[in-house]
């Protein structure tokens, strides 16, 4: 797959949802910053790439269970539909890609979750987000 190297700055599918600072208190998302919740994509403009979190355990970091996550999407494990799963329970984590920037191809709808999945393990190890674990545990 071809990816662009990490820059520092937000995909645009992100920044053009968060800014530089703004944060939400979305259900869908079980991304935090600074005590709230960092909103992942748009609510009703958004299609959604799930993974379920078989073999995870509440004592994993966070950067574990985020290269779990970014490890079964690579492996296309993922359920994907027009509804974000995390909402609807627990011991799952989606991601959701905005609807004008979906791929029309399944491999390219992976290939962007990927992207977006490694952006956000980026984010974890550099400690400016971490993982809902009540949300998502």
């Amino acid at each position: 797959m071809n990816r662009s190297p990490h820059t520092g700055e937000y995909p645009p599918e992100v920044s053009q949802l968060i800014g530089s600072s703004k944060r939400t208190q979305m259900p869908n998302s079980v991304f935090m910053s600074g005590g709230g919740h960092v909103a992942d994509s748009c609510d009703n403009d958004a299609f959604w790439v799930t993974v379920i979190l078989e073999d995870v355990s509440p004592t994993d970091s966070d950067q574990d269970i985020m290269q779990y996550v970014a490890d079964q999407i690579k492996a296309a494990n993922v359920i994907t539909g027009s509804s974000s799963l995390s909402r609807v329970g627990p011991r799952c984590i989606s991601i959701g890609l905005p609807l004008n920037r979906v791929s029309r191809h399944y491999l390219g709808l992976l290939e962007h979750a990927e992207t977006l999945a490694d952006w956000w393990l980026e984010q974890i190890r550099a400690g400016t987000v971490y993982l809902d674990r009540e949300h998502i545990f």
